[in-house]
């Protein structure tokens, strides 16, 4: 499960977890309901275990329809900057490739300075031969993880949830 990728994974760069955030988007009752039941079921399991989860019901384009996330990457990006402003991480780290949490990373590293502190920002990744893109966000530290630990942070529905990860 996620909760113990990141453990795992935060362990061995020497970092205390303070929280674990999970943001996906949930299947539409109607067309799913079965899905949208499994994944409620599996929040409601990482709520117990502390973990503060974010959802967004998923849109649905195209015919046949097809299912797709959208605001979760923007969600993420807000809750960086504000915890950062807050001072609640010292090390923020996204288990996401996702290019657009750049602007934020860039916010951070100015909320950083204006508070004469030090924040990290990296980003976890899966790393394989087979794919194309092996690199994190730009301007974090990349922290390329094997394909089982990654698969433990998502699912294998048709979307996946972000976790990720403050730290001091």
């Amino acid at each position: 499960m996620c909760t113990r990728s990141a453990l795992t994974l935060c362990a061995t760069m020497r970092w205390a977890v303070q929280e674990i955030r999970f943001y996906t988007g949930l299947p539409d009752g109607v067309r799913a309901p079965r899905l949208l039941g499994a994944w409620n079921a599996k929040l409601a399991r990482m709520g117990q275990q502390g973990i503060v989860t974010y959802t967004r019901p998923l849109r649905y384009a195209g015919t046949p329809p097809i299912a797709r996330e959208k605001g979760i990457d923007v969600r993420i990006a807000l809750d960086v900057v504000r915890l950062a402003r807050l001072n609640c991480y010292d090390v923020g780290l996204i288990l996401s490739q996702d290019q657009d949490l750049i602007e934020a990373v860039n916010d951070v590293k100015d909320i950083a300075k204006q508070q004469r502190r030090w924040i990290k920002m990296a980003s976890a990744f899966p790393q394989s031969a087979q794919k194309r893109l092996n690199k994190g966000i730009y301007g974090t530290d990349w922290l390329p993880i094997d394909a089982r630990m990654y698969a433990t942070c998502t699912e294998r529905t048709p979307f996946y949830g972000v976790p990720g990860v403050l730290t001091r």
